[in-house]
């Protein structure tokens, strides 16, 4: 008994000294063994953020089985290590819930969470599972934000009224879209984004538009804005396949409606032209179609973006060739500019350098040859003297003549020194 008395007042004493503090000074707290997530669920507040580590390795699900405040952000990010699930079923208020870029997450579920003010899902393209509560939420929602998410059918627990800001892209396989928000104020916006699946589009509750609400590429045929009663904002309804757009004729329209659609319009924009003259741009637009072989697997399942891209590097692609092609010209250009190089006569030349040649020696005692045949050559400096002014004269250059007339020189400078002496 004693030794049981013993063991209980030890563990005692080790659970005093590891009593974890609920509102750190630092204001953040990084989870990143299994042992943190245990120290934070001895808390029901938490003041703070709690993030978890980017290296998280230590199980493939974390719960928060404590947790029923936290007067902070609760942030999971670039988490790729195979974390699967992530669960507070207790968390009834969090300031910010991030869950981003968590390429194996399956299933989120905070079925309490009826309090926040941002809540942001972005880039967790296998969630399947997001159980969130079907309530209206305690707190004014400042933002929303649903991005990225590949699986996700359906967003049925979302019908507060009181959103701020919403912005939903990228999720291809949501169908259905129930706004019950009934007013965008100034400075507020509405986004709805690359929904190639979104068929079912209500947006019936809408009272007031003095913000801004965009629409682009959806799968809807339809908009029905039954109730709406002013614009002095903007309404975009661009890329669509739109065939039917109801505005009541009694709405007051200050601000702008853009609407464009691939499907023939012509009577629609007629009738919003001639009941709001300068506050409607409505035009039939034209689809990118972008040619894919039939014998490719999954030939059909290029996403808006990825077409977009495609097309954007296209016209980078292009752009290039064509800067090139212009500078190829105009160096041709400037090339044909240059003056040609003259045209040499080749008879004409010959008989030049025929000419030349006989003034032109290599050495003092080199042999030439003239155009007739013949060959002359010229004695060397020393032995070439004038005689009472006048120049001797080239002699024959074949062998004997020239051994004859070197002779003769020679007599004739021993004469003119025998006279002068």
């Amino acid at each position: 008994m004693k030794l049981v008395a013993i063991c209980a007042t030890l563990a005692s004493i080790h659970s005093v000294a590891r009593a974890f503090d609920c509102a750190p000074a630092s204001g953040t707290f990084e989870i990143s063994t299994v042992q943190d997530i245990e120290s934070i669920n001895q808390c029901k507040k938490f003041t703070g953020n709690i993030t978890l580590a980017y290296d998280w390795t230590e199980s493939d699900s974390i719960s928060f089985d404590g947790l029923e405040e936290v007067a902070g952000s609760l942030i999971s990010e670039f988490q790729q290590n195979g974390l699967r699930s992530i669960s507070a079923p207790l968390l009834r208020t969090v300031d910010t819930l991030r869950l981003q870029s968590l390429y194996n997450l399956t299933s989120a579920n905070f079925p309490a969470l009826n309090n926040f003010t941002e809540l942001e899902f972005l880039f967790v393209p296998n969630l399947v599972e997001l159980n969130m509560p079907s309530e209206n939420v305690a707190s004014e929602i400042r933002k929303i934000s649903l991005n990225g998410l590949s699986n996700i059918t359906d967003l049925d627990w979302m019908i507060y009224p009181n959103i701020k800001s919403l912005s939903i892209m990228s999720c291809p396989r949501l169908s259905t879209i129930r706004l019950k928000n009934t007013v965008v104020d100034l400075k507020q916006s509405y986004e709805f984004k690359y929904l190639e699946s979104l068929h079912n589009f209500d947006v019936s509750e809408l009272v007031s538009i003095s913000g801004t609400f965009d629409v682009s590429e959806i799968a809807a045929t339809s908009l029905n804005f039954s109730k709406l009663e002013s614009i002095s904002g903007v309404l975009t309804v661009d890329r669509s396949n739109i065939t039917q757009f109801t505005l009541p004729i009694s709405a007051n329209i200050t601000g702008l409606v853009i609407l464009e659609s691939y499907e023939e319009i012509t009577d629609t924009c007629r009738k919003l032209d001639t009941n709001w003259p300068s506050h409607v741009r409505c035009e039939k637009v034209w689809r990118l179609v972008m040619a894919t072989p039939a014998g490719l697997p999954g030939g059909n399942s290029l996403s808006a973006g990825a077409i977009s891209g495609i097309v954007i590097g296209s016209v980078v692609a292009i752009g290039v060739l064509v800067g090139a092609a212009l500078l190829w010209r105009r160096r041709r250009r400037r090339n044909a500019l240059k003056p040609d190089t003259p045209v040499v006569d080749e008879d004409k030349a010959k008989k030049e350098k025929a000419r030349l040649s006989l003034h032109e020696l290599e050495s003092p005692m080199a042999t030439l040859e003239l155009p007739n045949g013949q060959e002359k050559q010229e004695l060397h400096a020393e032995d070439i003297k004038e005689n009472d002014g006048a120049s001797v004269k080239e002699l024959d250059a074949t062998g004997e003549n020239a051994r004859r007339g070197s002779l003769n020189a020679e007599e004739r400078d021993g004469q003119g020194s025998t006279g002068r002496e």
